[in-house]
C-alpha cells in the first residue's frame, strides 16, 4: 500500500489495520512556511547576470564561483555539486520553480 502525504496505514498489535491522519500545522508553522516559500522565490539569484558581471563562470550547465558571496548567493539552490579537474567547486543550480512562484505570488 502507497503511503500519502497526509495519512498513514499501518498494522497495530491485533493485525487490524489502523490509519493515522498527520497533524495539522499550527499558525506559527503555518506562518514560518509562508515566509520560508516567499524568501526562496524572493532571494533566487539572477543567474544570467551574475555570469554577464564576472562573478559566476558557466561551464555545460555547471556553475563556478569567483567569490565567497557569490558561492554563498547559489548555494541554497544547489541540485549537485562536483569539483572540477583544477580543483574548483562546480555547483548545478536548480531552476526558478513556477509552482512555487506562483504559490508565493497566493500567499
Amino acid at each position: 500500500m502507497a503511503r500519502t502525504a497526509h495519512s498513514r496505514i499501518f498494522h497495530t498489535m491485533h493485525g487490524k489495520l489502523e490509519k493515522i491522519a498527520a497533524m495539522p500545522l499550527t499558525e506559527k508553522e503555518n506562518e514560518d512556511l509562508k515566509k520560508l516559500i516567499k524568501d526562496r522565490v524572493d532571494n533566487y539569484p539572477n543567474l544570467e547576470s551574475m555570469v554577464a558581471a564576472g562573478r559566476l563562470i558557466y561551464k555545460s550547465g555547471w556553475y563556478e564561483a569567483t567569490s565567497k558571496e557569490a558561492y554563498d548567493a547559489i548555494i541554497q539552490y544547489a541540485t549537485s555539486i562536483r569539483v572540477s579537474k583544477e580543483g574548483k567547486a562546480q555547483i548545478k543550480v536548480a531552476r526558478v520553480s513556477k509552482r512555487l512562484k506562483a504559490l508565493a505570488g497566493k500567499l
